[in-house]
């Protein structure tokens, strides 16, 4: 009799197993079952550490959302004007120009730049903080520099914005908001 698994078995054809832990649930990743196993026992302790650190940060987070009092917005013309300004002033301090600034409705990022060297903005931001903004302009800008998440793109980011992961926790409180408000 086989007993239950405490993870999500994916099966894939790679020849190391990958582990994604997220707040609720842990996914294994692997050529086959019993190295999914393998890989789950020889990691657990890791695994729950992590789950505990989501849950605290989730937990944060949602604090963070009850104690948002009201969401503006801003008009799509306004924000529209506003990300340009933005790309155009950030552009001239790092010395990059996109092609195009699109905007459009996005599930899951605020952001995004293409190799054809444009970025596309969420729409959703246009309800945050001027400060939520700017970062995310900037931070897709950066990418015409560091196309990757490198130590030296996030101690760029850093020392223009200060405290990242605070940065990262506001926008998923914000997001959370949004997500209440449907």
């Amino acid at each position: 009799m086989s007993r239950k698994r405490e993870y999500k078995f994916i099966k894939r054809n790679i020849r190391y197993p990958r582990i994604r832990v997220f707040v609720n649930h842990v996914e294994v990743i692997a050529s086959d079952a019993e190295t999914a196993d393998m890989a789950y026992r020889a990691n657990i302790h890791k695994i729950r550490a992590k789950q505990r650190l989501l849950k605290e940060k989730y937990e944060r987070i949602k604090e963070m959302a009850k104690d948002i009092e009201a969401i503006e917005s801003m008009s799509l013309e306004e924000f529209k004007e506003y990300v340009n300004a933005r790309v155009k002033e950030y552009g001239a301090i790092l010395g990059v120009k996109p092609n195009k600034v699109l905007f459009r409705l996005m599930r899951t990022r605020w952001g995004s730049k293409s190799g054809k060297n444009n970025i596309t903005i969420n729409t959703l931001l246009r309800y945050m903080p001027h400060h939520l903004i700017d970062y995310v302009v900037f931070h897709e800008l950066l990418h015409f520099i560091y196309p990757r998440h490198t130590q030296r793109f996030w101690r760029v980011l850093e020392s223009v914005f200060g405290d990242i992961e605070k940065i990262h926790e506001e926008l998923a409180a914000y997001q959370m908001k949004l997500q209440a408000k449907k």
